[in-house]
Parts: structure tokens; sequence; C-alpha cells
């Protein structure tokens, strides 16, 4: 899944110790020369998910998230630049503060797994 997949939750959970339910789009996209493309692309997502969430359709299909805090988290390969992100940025947090949603996010690392020969799994950044 990714934030050109405009129909799918990305990836949805519970983090129990914080008492909160995550739905995660994932950005691979790089930021430049298609900024505004991109985000016009983010913000389809995320007007889809909170349509998810607010239509009731995230109880259905994830019960547990009963009486947890809401929060959707974008995962960026890329770090975000520019100065519509910048503006951008602030204007979703407010504007699901509002709706009583978090917002989160985050930039990830590519993770490289390593077998070793005893058969675990040493991992490591790929910078």
């Amino acid at each position: 899944m990714s934030v050109e997949n405009l129909e799918k939750i990305d990836l949805m959970g519970d983090e129990l110790p914080k008492n909160q339910t995550v739905l995660m789009i994932t950005d691979h996209l790089e930021w430049g020369a298609n900024e505004g493309e991109h985000l016009l692309l983010l913000q389809e997502k995320l007007t889809n998910y909170v349509n998810f969430i607010k239509g009731g359709q995230l109880f259905e299909v994830h019960p547990s998230a009963k009486g947890k805090k809401i929060v959707i988290r974008v995962a960026f390969k890329y770090q975000p630049l520019g100065e519509l992100v910048d503006y951008f940025m602030p204007r979703v947090a407010k504007f699901l503060k509002d709706l009583d949603i978090g917002w989160e996010t985050e930039v990830f690392e590519e993770i490289i797994a390593e077998k070793k020969p005893d058969g675990r799994f040493l991992t490591k950044s790929s910078n």
C-alpha cells in the first residue's frame, strides 16, 4: 500500500502502551518538482482516512479501536520539504485536532535484514 493507493488503509494497529489506534499512510514519493501533485495525493488520502474514521467503518473492521485515541500517522521515506509542506502540515494538524484525531509524521529509513550463520537476523540501516 502507499499514498498513491487512495482507496486503501496502508497500515492499522493498536499501540497499547499509548492506548491508541494508529492508521498509517506510507509515503514513498520524493519531494521536489511534483510537490503540488504530491500534496494533492496526500490530501486526498487523508480525506479518505477521515471519512473512514468518522463514518464508523474503522470500528466495524477494527473493533478494538473503540475507546482509544485515534491517530493518523504518515511515514515519509523522504524528508518533506518546501513552503507548501510548511503550510500544509500545520493546517492538517489543526483540522484533525478539531475532529479529535491525532496527527503524527515520521521519516523512515530503509532497513536491511542480513541473515547470520546462526540463523538470526541482524538489521542495519541502508545509509
